[in-house]
């Protein structure tokens, strides 16, 4: 998945439960302007971050950065 996909998923899944970016950043503990990178599509997550973002969003990290159909179905 190109990084410009994962940053519209993780941005679709933060919108879809009314939370703002701050709110993201300060529970996962992922720099904010990090965040932000990351949902603009400049750079993709780490590994690391990807188990973070998963857990957060109650899915896993195959489903979120990995299943391409996953964003219709959402």
């Amino acid at each position: 998945m190109t990084k410009e996909k994962i940053g519209e998923r993780l941005k679709s899944m933060r919108e879809e439960r009314g939370m703002t970016k701050r709110f993201v950043a300060k529970k996962t503990k992922i720099n904010y302007r990090t965040l932000c990178s990351y949902e603009y599509g400049e750079r993709a997550p780490s590994d690391q971050n990807k188990v973070i973002l998963a857990d957060f969003f109650g899915t896993t990290v195959g489903d979120l950065f990995f299943a391409e159909g996953n964003n219709e179905t959402r």
